[in-house]
């Protein structure tokens, strides 16, 4: 998986050039993602909270494949979650971003450049203190 795109109709999930369009919410899709896991998406928030002692945007860690972050609050109607372990680099467009994952598609997002790689870096950081 290489993001999940939230919209009005649901939610799009992009692997490569497949994208499959799914009517659930965006947290419904993340509990079912979490559940193969054994646990739930408060679940895990809760145990990162507490493991990092980070309190905001903290990424998703799935599995050893998937760890997303988000480029907004998971709230926003437009929010876009990228799989750090896809990303072969961001560049910056102005006021907007390009993300370039490893099999060289490109997501452009509205989201600041400096954003982006700020939740990239900390992202790294993340995965790094917790050892995955």
């Amino acid at each position: 998986m290489h993001y999940i795109r939230k919209d009005a109709s649901g939610i799009a999930v992009t692997d490569g050039k497949a994208t499959k369009r799914l009517a659930c919410s965006l947290r419904a899709y993340l509990d079912g993602l979490l559940l193969r896991e054994l646990t739930t998406f408060d679940g895990r928030m809760a145990a990162l909270r507490k493991l990092t002692g980070m309190k905001r945007n903290l990424p998703i860690y799935i599995d050893d494949t998937v760890c997303l972050y988000a480029t907004k609050s998971l709230r926003e109607p437009d929010v876009v979650c990228i799989n750090y372990h896809r990303v072969l680099s961001i560049r910056d467009k102005g006021a907007e971003a390009e993300v370039i994952f490893k099999d060289l598609t490109i997501l452009k997002t509205d989201t600041p450049y400096q954003r982006l790689v700020h939740r990239h870096a900390k992202t790294a950081c993340f995965l790094e203190q917790v050892g995955f």
